[in-house]
């Protein structure tokens, strides 16, 4: 069955629950029709949105309205596409590539947007002229060297050429998907990995971006959680009793706890609520103080080091999710799905 309507099929799973094509032969014997066809369209169901919202990003007229669309929105559209790369990590040395290469491409919206944001707060509390002039600059450079990524890298490429874009969707679209038990095992057994990467790592709640710090700790939590989006409903939040006590009354905090299921995803593994929850409100928790901390620290032309004031409140986001052993618990969990498969 051809590639195309085989991508059709998973861009359609998204939104209306249709079921994908197989990209191997019809074989009648291995099942019901929509088991079989789903076994395949599953795993590129997941890349498929976030590479159409980057495909409408790129649609621009020109450089400039290209640079503020993905600024607007492409973001996301790309954390999600490194976090599938990074799940995928195993599968195929590719997958390593596409994850850097959207991980340059995020880097650069997100160091724009860094400078962009530090240059108008600047402006909002009416800084001194020189702090100003050299925020400006710097928020320039961002823009300048955000710019040439786009051209060397070839996200923007010329007329008649492939863009990068399209040339890794036609290896999304070639590439030879596990089944669905396999894909699963493999999947499962990367994100139990990167949490107990997390659990054996000890981090130091003064340093803010250079090395194991505020930035590192949330960085890295938060990828298993964009992970788990990005799987469209492999993984679900389950409710019920919480195992951790003080983490029973934490909520959804609407974006990295909302997960769906899929008709392309039965029998998801399920991840006690309160445990990604408390995950997404550690991420929500820490983004904040680094926020503060990343404001004053480059307003002020300051160390790479958290100011005084916040080092309380983030060593205790850290000591309480060490004490109720929050990672350990979740990890426990994905690896027991892992298991029963």
């Amino acid at each position: 069955m051809k590639i195309s309507r085989l991508l059709a099929a998973a861009v359609a799973s998204l939104t209306i629950a249709a079921v994908g094509c197989s990209s191997g032969s019809d074989d009648s014997t291995s099942g019901t029709t929509d088991d079989h066809l789903g076994e395949s369209a599953a795993p590129l169901a997941r890349f498929a949105p976030y590479m159409t919202s980057l495909k409408s990003s790129f649609a621009g007229a020109d450089n400039e309205a290209i640079a503020n669309s993905l600024l607007a929105s492409g973001r996301p559209a790309a954390f999600s596409l490194q976090a599938l790369g990074r799940v995928y990590s195993d599968a195929d040395p590719k997958f390593k590539t596409f994850r850097d290469d959207f991980k340059g491409l995020e880097d650069g919206i997100g160091n724009y947007d860094k400078w962009a944001t530090i240059y108008n707060t600047a402006v909002s509390e009416h800084k001194d002229q020189a702090t100003l002039d050299r925020l400006k600059a710097q928020k320039d450079d961002a823009l300048t060297a955000f710019t040439k990524l786009l051209t060397d890298k070839k996200w923007l490429a010329p007329a008649g050429e492939q863009s990068l874009l399209d040339q890794w969707q036609v290896f999304l679209n070639g590439f030879a998907w596990l089944p669905r038990n396999e894909d699963r095992k493999l999947v499962l057994k990367q994100m139990s990995k990167e949490l107990g990467d997390i659990h054996d790592t000890a981090y130091d709640m003064k340093i803010l971006e250079v090395g194991n710090g505020i930035h590192e700790l949330r960085r890295d939590i938060r990828w298993v959680l964009i992970e788990e989006l990005g799987l469209n409903g492999m993984v679900l939040a389950k409710e019920g009793a919480c195992p951790i006590p003080a983490y029973s009354a934490t909520q959804s905090d609407g974006r990295y706890g909302a997960l769906h299921a899929s008709q392309l995803e039965p029998n998801p593994c399920q991840v006690d609520a309160c445990l990604i929850y408390q995950a997404a409100k550690t991420v929500n928790d820490l983004g904040e103080l680094k926020d503060q901390a990343e404001q004053e620290v480059n307003i002020n032309g300051d160390a790479d080091v958290v100011p005084e004031r916040l080092q309380p409140a983030a060593q205790a986001i850290y000591d309480g999710i060490k004490q109720n052993d929050l990672i350990g618990k979740y990890q426990a969990q994905l690896k027991a799905c892992r298991d029963a498969l």
